[in-house]
């Protein structure tokens, strides 16, 4: 949860007291999560993977307490990836000190640029950010597919779905990285650290191998009882032969099987390929977000 550097405990505020947020801290920061997706995202969107993850990041973690109650949450991870979470019903002025301390950890842990996401617009978080000099400068978009009137997957020619064994995590982690490096919202991941972001809670890995070699592979989980696609990603030598379209019907067909009402994943609101994509297998948009970036 927290990096060997040495670190400041920050000045209380009035009215509240900051101390290094814990591991057995999940179920409270959920619910901190949860009270300000309401508002900022019009319902509920973190889960409990999400916070535990979150916590186990390298990075800073911290919780806001007054009078013995939770009442913020902010975190900074070594990548940039950072957050700053208020309870609605407390003081606002919580939120700017908890900036506050999102930029001093990101200096300290030498970060380049801080990634802060949020809703649409200038709701709770985009007003709280700005001022500080963040600015908007990508959305995601969050797509669905409903589990009816499914296609057949049909896999192109010397292309086979081959189970997948853990031994075989190393050859998905160098396929993903390579596919989405230089993206708008990669990070490329260490081994271990993607490992533990993407396959512990994975429902399912998709592997397509063409003469023994992986091309393509999708990583399947579970999000507010639709399945979720973690990652998707097609070898250079396989793209625009419908390998990608492929793996996403698979997945379809896996969603309905296990009674999924559903399948959704997310993708960079700038990759236009991938949309096309998405498109075409009838899956729709259904929520926008905003990724807010400070340079340090």
């Amino acid at each position: 949860m927290r990096d060997s550097a040495t670190v400041t405990e920050p000045t209380p505020g009035p009215g509240w007291i900051l101390r290094p947020c814990r591991p057995e801290d999940a179920e409270t920061v959920l619910g901190l999560f949860h009270a300000l997706d309401v508002v900022e995202f019009g319902a509920e969107e973190a889960e409990l993977v999400d916070v535990t993850s979150t916590l186990a990041s390298s990075g800073r973690c911290w919780l806001a307490a007054a009078d013995g109650n939770a009442v913020g949450f902010c975190h900074t991870q070594s990548s940039g990836e950072c957050d700053t979470v208020v309870d609605p019903a407390f003081d606002a002025a919580l939120r700017p000190a908890l900036i506050r301390q999102v930029l001093e950890d990101g200096r300290s842990l030498g970060v380049g640029t801080l990634e802060h996401w949020a809703g649409v617009g200038m709701r709770l978080t985009g007003p709280a950010l700005e001022p500080f000099g963040f600015r908007h400068t990508r959305s995601s978009w969050e797509l669905r597919r409903e589990s009816t009137d499914l296609s057949t997957p049909t896999w192109p020619d010397g292309i086979a779905l081959t189970p997948f064994y853990r031994e075989q995590a190393e050859q998905v982690w160098a396929l993903v990285t390579h596919a989405f490096a230089g993206g708008g919202f990669s990070h490329g991941r260490p081994l271990q650290e993607w490992t533990r972001l993407f396959l512990d809670d994975a429902t399912d890995v998709l592997c397509a191998r063409r003469d023994g070699a992986l091309v393509g592979a999708a990583i399947l989980s579970t999000r507010m009882q639709d399945a979720y696609v973690r990652q998707l990603a097609v070898a250079d030598s396989e793209r625009g032969r419908g390998l990608g379209r492929t793996l996403l019907l698979e997945a379809f067909a896996r969603a309905a099987a296990a009674g999924r009402p559903g399948t959704s994943l997310g993708v960079d609101g700038a990759n236009d390929g991938a949309r096309k994509l998405y498109d075409s297998v009838g899956m729709t948009v259904v929520r926008e977000y905003w990724r807010w970036d400070l340079d340090l």
